[in-house]
């Protein structure tokens, strides 16, 4: 968000802290609202479900450190994660329920899909300052 470089030792430390505490322990991908989350959580999971905003606040932060095609495909791997995590009609849920692999929660929620929106834009415009914008629409602000 600015406050700090992207490369200040303790941003990253932060960052890798969340998340290795929010990411489901099955491996899957998606960060948790916080350790324990309760809210329509399943008993097998024991850090809570993955929520599209978390994850897509952390996707920003991969986008802001990016610095090539390698960095800029582990991005991607989120997006098309937020993008299979849809139900048929393309609405995001709150939240996804990794045990079931389906969607939970209140839907269709603003901030989910506001959190999609910004996170392509921004994947498009790294991917254009990064000069690794070949065939993509260029972003204008």
């Amino acid at each position: 968000m600015g406050v700090l470089p992207v490369d200040d030792p303790r941003l990253l430390s932060s960052f890798t802290m969340t998340e290795k505490a929010l990411s489901t322990s099955d491996g899957g991908i998606g960060l948790a609202r916080y350790q324990g989350d309760n809210y329509h959580r399943n008993e097998a999971s024991g850090i809570g479900n993955p929520w599209f905003i978390t994850t897509f606040w952390y996707v920003e932060f991969l986008i802001a450190r990016a610095q090539n095609r390698q960095d800029m495909d582990e991005v991607l791997t989120y997006i098309k994660w937020a993008a299979d995590c849809t139900y048929k009609s393309s609405m995001l849920s709150e939240q996804f329920d990794a045990e079931h692999k389906r969607p939970i929660s209140v839907t269709p929620i603003t901030w989910s899909h506001a959190g999609y929106v910004h996170v392509v834009v921004s994947y498009l415009a790294k991917l254009e300052a990064l000069g690794l914008c070949d065939d993509c629409y260029p972003v204008k602000k």
